[in-house]
């Protein structure tokens, strides 16, 4: 009875220490994520999340196992864009004062890797540490921002400018701007974007400016088209007088002998009296 209860108790513990290096949650602070890299099974696919239970085989062989631990905080990335309003610098001039149609925004925009990336970030970008995974992530939020930002903050400007009474809203802007970084690639999570208009042209202006443009061009088409179609004219008369001309030599050249005769003929009826006046 007593070995027994001996041979119970050894089990008990030795069950206890089995379960003890396997709860794989004891080797990761609160509120941190890790990764399961093992020789015997590579780079597991699941991400060890705070608050569940999980237990690993692979921890119970010594030296067979570590857990990449990760803080999953957020990294900050300003971007700047700037820009200017379709055919601004023409629509200018026709203002008194030639008016600056440009824009400039700030973006200040934060992001964190997504959870279940990091494997994938461990196994095909060899992120092994805090540091690395800081610098990935600044990066890419870097590479996304500049032109997904600008792409949406222009399309949204030249938006505003075409619609009459539209003014700026930077709200919309702003989760347009979170919309589109959000899809442009997988990994990444966007925590908060905040957007600072730093420069904002007059919409009004531009708008007025359009239209005087258009006048202006509709006049100069206008004027075109007449001067085209005198000139045609006169350049239609000058080639029939020509063509008269040269026919009239032809015929005096093959015919001398008209020469005298329309010489006899005397000015009242001389035969090219007519085409003169043509």
């Amino acid at each position: 009875m007593k070995k027994s209860f001996f041979v119970f108790i050894v089990l008990l513990v030795f069950s206890g220490i089995i379960f003890y290096f396997g709860w794989i949650q004891l080797r990761i602070p609160a509120g941190q994520y890790g990764v399961l890299v093992s020789k015997t099974g590579g780079v597991n696919d699941q991400t060890i999340v705070p608050g569940s239970f999980r237990w690993q085989w692979e921890l119970l062989l010594p030296t067979n196992a570590e857990v990449i631990i990760f803080d999953l905080i957020p990294i900050s990335h300003t971007e700047k864009v700037s820009g200017i309003l379709p055919s601004a610098s023409v629509y200018s001039h026709m203002i008194e004062g030639t008016p600056d149609f440009s824009w400039q925004f700030t973006c200040d925009t934060k992001a964190r890797v997504t959870p279940d990336f990091l494997p994938n970030l461990v196994e095909s970008h060899s992120i092994r540490n805090q540091q690395a995974l800081d610098l990935w992530t600044q990066k890419v939020l870097s590479d996304r921002s500049k032109s997904q930002i600008e792409a949406v903050v222009q399309k949204s400007i030249e938006s505003l400018a075409s619609k009459e009474g539209s003014q700026l809203q930077v709200e919309l802007i702003t989760q347009n701007i979170v919309h589109e970084l959000q899809i442009a690639g997988e990994g990444i999570e966007i925590t908060s974007v905040f957007v600072t208009p730093n420069r904002f042209p007059d919409l009004e202006l531009y708008r007025s400016a359009a239209a005087t443009y258009e006048t202006y061009q509709h006049e100069r088409r206008i004027s075109w088209t007449k001067t085209a179609t005198e000139s045609s004219s006169d350049s239609v008369s000058d080639y029939l007088s020509f063509e008269r001309y040269s026919r009239w030599g032809e015929l005096l050249t093959r015919y001398p002998i008209l020469i005298d005769f329309f010489t006899s003929a005397g000015a009242e009826n001389h035969p090219l009296k007519n085409m003169q006046g043509r």
